[in-house]
């Protein structure tokens, strides 16, 4: 998706940028247009979308071996002999042609138990040229017809659905493993989606927590230069408050710089990697992080069992252990002896070459054969080998089962206590600032009055902005850790 049409160029951000500024460069940005930019953009899910389509293509390619068939067969000779009559009377060899043509019709198909059925319908015509026993010339023309429906069944190796639909569900079972895939992959964009969003949400917002301590070390410095014009103070401490303002100016350059590397993680997950024009413009998030009463911490527990059920990684393990007992029973039904069951039912004519269309379906000369084909391996080496290798590959996609499920729990139980300190972290970080803003209040009303030192109010300044800033991280890794919980229990795609 190109954005275009949205922003034209991106604004240099540097330490002047003023982010109430109207621009017609900007482009607001939600968060859930954010995602929706990357599921149409990142390169990640435009591969992963494509890798579930040719897995979908696939199965439906096995699926197509079970389609009915038609076939035609058709022939045509020509051949020519001696007469026998007159060769072995020693009057001569005169020349005989024989022409044929003969075409075989019908439909085949494939069973889902590993045999097949035909049911065909085939026409002979012959054509006899020569010398008839008086000398004169002869030419005589015979048809043939004939009808047969015929059912093959393997019984032991290579019958039943576990063979018969061996790769059918070999397909399938690779079609969720890509959906699976493609799943987790989507999830891990999305999640990469609200990091950008919310640094350059604690970007912004740490800019003016810059800004907002600048003005306050600027008024300082105003006032300490008033007090030095009526020698109130020494030199030094106005020197301490203009460096103070250095020292704040600089920390404005370094917000606006982190503002530009925030932007710049972010487009590159929603725009196209050939939309170059779509880097020049100023984005400016419109979600702000939730406020008032945090979500209620879930129970580690309670939120695994939601992992168990939705994580795509999970289901791309359960579909390879699934895959892999397929395999087992393909290669312990390969190991048993052949036994194959044929049989086949027909009519044609009395005599060859006699029959008409209508005498075949009249089936009153029918023609019935049953036949079993027995092969017993002696050894069974291979069949053997594949079965144990085949064991080994289902303990194995147990045990990474397994595995997987552990990592969950760890990985849920993680985000839980992530989720939960930084609840309480959000509190603290707001007491914080309100008790930092009540000490420098009453500290400036103290200066005021010569009750203090400029070191004592520097020093406060710089403790109130400190604690600014740490809310602010606070509310937006409190922000992004909600998507990390989500993000663990396999629902981050879902929305």
């Amino acid at each position: 998706m190109h954005l275009q049409a949205l922003l034209c160029s991106l604004a240099a951000l540097s330490g002047g940028t003023d982010l109430d500024t109207p621009d017609p460069r900007r482009l607001e940005l939600s968060l859930d247009e954010a995602v929706l930019m990357a599921r149409g953009s990142a390169t990640a899910l435009q591969l992963a979308t494509l890798d579930r389509t040719a897995a979908r293509e696939a199965v439906m390619a096995e699926a197509a071996a079970f389609d009915p068939a038609f076939y035609m067969d058709t022939s045509a000779g020509n051949r020519k002999t001696p007469n026998s009559f007159f060769a072995s009377s020693g009057l001569g060899a005169l020349d005989q042609e024989s022409r044929s043509f003969n075409y075989q019709t019908g439909i085949r198909e494939a069973t889902t138990f590993g045999g097949s059925f035909s049911v065909g319908f085939d026409y002979s015509r012959w054509r006899t040229i020569g010398t008839s026993f008086f000398g004169g010339p002869s030419d005589s023309v015979s048809h043939d017809y004939g009808f047969a429906a015929s059912f093959t069944q393997p019984l032991l190796r290579g019958g039943g659905r576990t063979a018969g639909l061996s790769a059918l569900r070999t397909a399938q079972h690779q079609r969720d493993q890509t959906q699976a895939a493609g799943r987790d992959t989507t999830s891990a964009t999305i999640l990469l989606v609200h990091e950008a969003y919310w640094g350059l949400v604690a970007a912004r917002q740490q800019l003016e927590v810059a800004r907002v301590s600048l003005g306050r070390a600027d008024r300082l410095r105003e006032v300490n230069l008033a007090k030095l014009e009526q020698g109130l103070i020494a030199e030094v401490e106005l020197l301490q408050a203009e460096t103070d303002v250095a020292t704040r100016q600089e920390q404005v350059s370094a917000a606006s710089k982190g503002i530009a590397d925030a932007q710049d993680v972010l487009l590159r997950l929603i725009t196209d990697p050939g939309d170059y024009q779509s880097w020049d413009g100023q984005v400016v998030p419109t979600t702000e992080p939730a406020a008032g009463e945090p979500v209620p911490v879930p129970n580690w527990r309670e939120a695994a069992q939601v992992a168990f059920g939705q994580r795509p990684d999970l289901e791309r393990l359960h579909s390879e252990l699934a895959e892999r007992e397929n395999d087992l029973a393909v290669s312990l039904n390969a190991g048993r002896m052949k036994l194959d069951l044929t049989s086949s039912v027909g009519s044609g004519s009395a005599l060859p070459g006699s029959a008409g269309p209508e005498e075949t379906f009249r089936f009153d000369f029918p023609e019935f054969s049953v036949a079993i084909n027995l092969e017993v391996p002696l050894g069974n080496r291979a069949a053997s080998a594949r079965t144990r290798a085949a064991h080994s590959q289902v303990a194995r996609a147990r045990r990474a089962l397994d595995d997987g499920r552990a990592q969950s729990i760890q990985e849920v139980k993680a985000a839980v206590r992530d989720l939960a300190y930084l609840v309480q972290r959000r509190e603290a970080t707001d007491l914080a600032v309100r008790l930092a803003e009540r000490q420098l209040a009453g500290e400036e009303r103290k200066y005021q009055v010569g009750l203090s030192t400029n070191f004592e109010v520097l020093a406060l300044q710089e403790d109130l902005a400190a604690a600014e800033s740490n809310r602010v991280a606070a509310v937006t890794d409190y922000a992004q850790a909600l998507a990390q919980l989500r993000h663990v229990q396999g629902t981050l795609d879902r929305t």
